[in-house]
């Protein structure tokens, strides 16, 4: 047998390996005090060298990967996911312990003690009842049988906190709790503890094991503590270096849903809660960027409905699960049952949506999808464990005061407005109106990771003949004009023709035998005074007389005709009885072969004049009344009382333009 205080049986030699004293009461060879404490002491020896070493930890923490009713709550889940991020913290640095060595002093009077308690029947001399007082004794001060030895035990360490973030620009500015980037010294030695020390506190368990000295299983975890509590308390934090990441949801074709680490810059925090629980990240290189609105918290009250959005740990990286389930955040929802304040006058929200430990620094959002405050902290029982349905979400209003304080407005991004636009066509059933959008927004941004799917599923729903689009819109593939313009464009045209009738109508009863050029009109109806229709309007005032060319006259076209020459007719102009009924309109005579034949004299009162154009196929309609005012170079309108209308020109081909009953000028011949 070695002579060695780790292997000796502790009957036979003390802690340090020596022969009993001969001052130690004798007690009942059942009696193993010794026994458990060497197992400790054993096991915390053999762990480290007698130099320090530093031991890297590559395993770190968590490594995140990267046709019936739907209800409203699943609309809002979907908009939502695109634009919550798994936000993760890395702590690394160098953990030192000095290794504890037994008090031999507290050892033996320990050992005493039992001995005399023993003898006078104070406790039972079996092993089951020393060993209780043992352990007893040491879990209640464990600073009294250890101390630090001259040996150290070191190790770099790292740490990965998890929360929630969510995008708030195209451009990557984020917002999370200031707690999930910025973690309390004090909190933070205790996980390094926990962490860095969990090597120790299973070589410790294993000595006791081999002590030989029946434990039970409490016995065991009130040791493990016990010494666990000692090495914290002597350890040494050293080197610390964070970084903070935003472990961005990307799609991969094929593949799924991924995440892609990419360094966030802290650029503004709070204090964590109960102070201003709030942090302001960016992340560079980003463009449309799926993000989340930011609205009003006035409007929420006690009973209000809120959805909590976020990645607890728990779930996310529940073992078994695939690494796309780890890209999923979770929805939740509750009431609002209570607005509180802290110490310092801050709103906060307190609601039974449920959350847990991940979910820190995520969106809350309302009924509409905005964000109306961050879910940072909940109640913790007496025991340290968290009490359900009593969660505390900070408004935001402390939000927005932060971006104002740093310059950033809020902006919703071209892919999420065009993403939500799909969305909701896609749970309308509206396939072939949904696919184009959601095309546009993997062209917008080629990582969203939730777009692809939706394209697959859309192109199965069509061709399995589910889409109720309207028809319009399945026309044009859903790239037509919208009806609202469509119908726009129909009322313009419908005004302009209607329009364009009422204009018609309104000259046509102005004028209803308005002349072609080169025929005379032929009265519509009876004459009425001064030769024109009874009830028509007075004419529009007539266009510019054109250049007169050397032809023979003519009324304009379009043009209202002259005032009639004089109240009487000439005397060599005798005026033909009023016809009985309107007489036809004569047929245009072919065109001279010859140039039009030289102008006769001017009538008592010429009209303007213009080229003659071809003779019209119809006849035109009856020339306008006269206006309500003579024209300055008119005589005045005739005295009423029947009258017969006035000569109207005739056209011949030899003697060119004639009043009826008017002689051929001299070298003409009559028709």
């Amino acid at each position: 047998m070695r002579d060695s205080a780790y292997d000796v049986p502790a009957d036979r030699h003390d802690i340090a390996g020596r022969p009993h004293s001969p001052k130690v009461a004798t007690m009942p060879r059942s009696l193993r005090p010794r026994r458990v404490l060497l197992g400790a002491f054993v096991a915390l020896c053999l762990l480290t060298p007698t130099t320090p070493a530093v031991a890297e930890d590559d395993s770190g923490s968590p490594s995140p990967s990267t046709g019936a009713a739907v209800s409203d709550s699943t609309v809002l889940a979907a908009k939502a996911y695109p634009g919550v991020q798994l936000i993760a913290t890395t702590y690394t640095a160098t953990v030192t312990v000095q290794v504890p060595v037994l008090n031999q002093a507290a050892v033996d009077a320990l050992v005493n003690r039992l001995a005399v308690q023993v003898l006078t029947g104070g406790i039972d001399s079996t092993e089951e009842a020393l060993t209780a007082e043992i352990v007893d004794a040491v879990v209640k001060s464990p600073n009294t049988y250890f101390l630090a030895g001259p040996r150290t035990y070191s190790r770099r360490n790292r740490l990965v906190g998890v929360g929630t973030g969510w995008a708030i620009t195209p451009d990557g500015y984020m917002i999370t709790a200031a707690h999930v980037v910025d973690t309390a010294d004090a909190e933070l030695r205790q996980e390094f503890a926990a962490s860095s020390l969990t090597t120790l506190g299973q070589a410790f368990i294993r000595g006791l094991r081999r002590s030989g000295t029946a434990l039970t299983s409490d016995q065991v975890n009130r040791l493990t503590d016990s010494i666990l509590g000692w090495l914290a308390a002597h350890m040494a934090v050293r080197g610390l270096q964070v970084s903070v990441a935003a472990q961005l949801a990307i799609g991969v074709e094929g593949v799924g849903k991924q995440q892609k680490s990419v360094t966030a810059e802290i650029v503004d925090k709070g204090k964590p809660y109960p102070g201003s629980d709030v942090a302001l990240l960016k992340i560079d290189g980003q463009e449309h960027m799926p993000t989340l609105p930011i609205g009003s918290n006035d409007n929420v009250s006690p009973g209000s409905t809120i959805h909590i959005v976020g990645y607890p740990a728990a779930s996310t990286f529940s073992p078994g699960l695939s690494r796309d389930a780890q890209v999923q955040p979770t929805v939740t929802e509750g009431p609002v049952t209570a607005i509180k304040s802290t110490s310092s006058g801050m709103p906060v929200f307190q609601t039974q949506a449920p959350a847990s430990p991940g979910n820190s620094g995520g969106p809350v959002l309302t009924d509409d999808g905005s964000s109306v405050g961050v879910l940072v902290a909940n109640a913790v029982e007496n025991n340290g464990v968290a009490a359900q349905g009593q969660n505390f979400v900070i408004p935001a209003s402390e939000v927005l005061d932060m971006l104002e304080r740093n310059g950033v407005t809020p902006e919703e991004s071209d892919t999420t407005e065009t993403y939500s636009t799909a969305v909701d066509a896609f749970y309308a059933d509206r396939f072939k109106e949904a696919l184009p959008l959601f095309e546009k927004v993997q062209s917008l941004y080629p990582a969203h990771p939730f777009a692809q799917k939706f394209i697959t599923d859309s192109k199965t729903a069509i061709d399995e003949g589910r889409d109720k689009t309207p028809a319009a819109d399945k026309d044009s593939g859903g790239k037509g004009l919208p009806l609202a313009l469509l119908g726009a464009g129909l009322l313009v045209l419908l005004g302009v023709g209607l329009g364009g009738l009422l204009l018609m109508r309104r000259r046509a009863s102005a004028a209803p035998a308005a002349a072609y050029a080169g025929y005379p009109a032929q009265p519509a109806a009876p004459a009425a005074p001064g030769g024109w229709a009874p009830d028509a309007p007075a004419p529009a005032p007539a266009m510019p007389a054109m250049t007169p060319a050397p032809a023979p006259p003519t009324v304009p076209l379009a043009a209202t005709p002259p005032v009639p020459p004089a109240p009487e007719p000439p005397a060599h102009v005798p005026a033909p009885p009023a016809p009985p009924a309107p007489a036809p309109v004569m047929e245009p005579p072919p065109a001279p072969p010859a140039p039009a034949p030289e102008a006769p004299p001017a009538p008592p009162a010429p009209a303007p004049v213009m080229e003659p154009p071809p003779a019209p196929p119809a006849p035109a309609p009856e020339p306008p009344p006269a206006p309500p005012a003579p024209a300055p170079e008119a005589p005045p309108a005739p005295p009423a009382g029947p009258t017969s209308p006035p000569p109207q020109p005739v056209w011949d081909p030899q003697r060119g333009w004639y009043l009826p009953g008017q002689e051929a000028p001299p070298g003409d011949q009559a028709p």
